[in-house]
């Protein structure tokens, strides 16, 4: 059964209650409680009322005339939302390829997830911390292709440590600690270690993301 078939009862009890097509628009466009669905269910909502109108046409007591035009609006309005859909999903798309300028998906991670709370807290970076010269085998390591690296310059890092730490869902970590913090992210598994007020990170928070 298609997303539309079983969408089609409730199409029927809210054209039945009135006998009015712009109910079938309100209910695609709101649903129930007038709330504003996201794209996706509307697409639905919209297939299914362009079903239900292809449905009505030949009924004795119905007028083609505006039930086949009814039916090209809903189709039309469906494939405007699924066409969003599509451009939504290629603007948010993720480069998982491995090593430069990827690393596994984990540069976008860093876009996605830890920059914004950088920027709220006023911490800088420069987005380019893959470089020899750090621990061999980490984060910041080249030569390691599915983990990327940043050092935060700050003399005050905690509470930007922190609420990267809660943002992963460990409140309270961050200071003082090497644990590792494991965090799900667009269906992938990614452990993440923030280091601040441990040996060498008193002028830097540093943030390193590897797909586990």
């Amino acid at each position: 059964m298609s997303d539309a078939d079983g969408l089609l009862p409730e199409v029927r009890k809210v054209y039945e209650k009135r006998k009015k097509l712009a109910d079938i628009w309100t209910w695609c466009e709101y649903g129930k409680d007038g709330s504003h669905d996201g794209l996706m269910i509307r697409a639905k909502r919209f297939n299914a009322a362009a079903r239900f109108a292809g449905n009505r046409k030949g009924d004795a007591d119905n007028d083609d005339t505006a039930w086949k035009k009814a039916q090209a609006e809903y189709r039309k309005e469906a494939e405007r939302l699924e066409k969003k859909i599509k451009e939504q999903e290629a603007d948010n798309a993720v480069d998982w390829s491995l090593g430069p300028q990827a690393w596994g998906g984990m540069r976008d991670f860093f876009e996605e997830v830890i920059y914004p709370v950088a920027d709220a807290h006023g911490i800088t970076y420069d987005q380019d911390d893959k470089e020899y010269g750090h621990a061999a085998g980490g984060d910041h390591d080249p030569g390691v292709l599915n983990a990327f690296a940043e050092d935060f310059p700050t003399f005050s890092g905690a509470n930007f440590a922190r609420a990267v730490a809660a943002k992963l869902g460990s409140p309270g970590g961050g200071v003082g600690t090497y644990s590792f913090i494991y965090f799900n992210w667009r269906g992938v598994r990614v452990r993440v270690q923030v280091l601040w007020a441990v040996a060498g990170h008193f002028n830097h928070v540093h943030i390193g993301a590897r797909r586990a």
